[in-house]
């Protein structure tokens, strides 16, 4: 086993690695929660809204345990019809208290890519996210529910 330092590359020269990939996951974790609160009691679409820009639509698209995948899309409204814009997915880990940009081919192919440039390329699109959870902070952005409930099953009455 290699336990020397590794050579700087480019994509640690940009400061991508695993060190810090792992803390840009934090950061985001802690930006998702300023902005949506409590994520255990997430609804299965809320709204982001502000005075000056686009609604954000944010959608729970997988519900686990210890996990979450959300759907952020820009909502921009031309006459009658809603045309929606980019989308980013994010996925939430509950247990790690972190949360990175999930593109399931991206991070399935990096597998098989080299390991610097997989790194650098979560890197930049997390450093992306991390960016861009800060500008809609920054902007005022805040949560208006649609569906004020998360998605859940009725208790069972055991006493029937």
């Amino acid at each position: 086993m290699n336990t020397q330092t590794p050579p700087r590359t480019a994509a640690n020269e940009i400061g991508a690695t695993f060190d810090s990939l792992m803390e840009v996951f934090e950061h985001n974790y802690i930006l998702v929660r300023r902005l949506l609160g409590d994520l255990r009691h997430l609804s299965d679409q809320q709204s982001l809204r502000n005075d000056n820009g686009p609604d954000i639509l944010v959608e729970c698209t997988e519900r686990g345990p210890y996990t979450f995948t959300l759907k952020f899309t820009h909502q921009l409204f031309a006459m009658a019809n809603t045309q929606q814009m980019p989308v980013i997915r994010v996925r939430i880990y509950m247990d790690a208290r972190s949360a990175e940009v999930w593109e399931h081919k991206a991070n399935t192919t990096c597998l098989k890519d080299e390991a610097i440039s997989c790194l650098k390329r979560r890197w930049r699109r997390n450093r992306f996210l991390l960016r861009w959870l800060t500008y809609l902070l920054q902007q005022g952005y805040q949560l208006d529910k649609i569906n004020p409930a998360p998605a859940q099953l009725a208790p069972v009455d055991e006493a029937k």
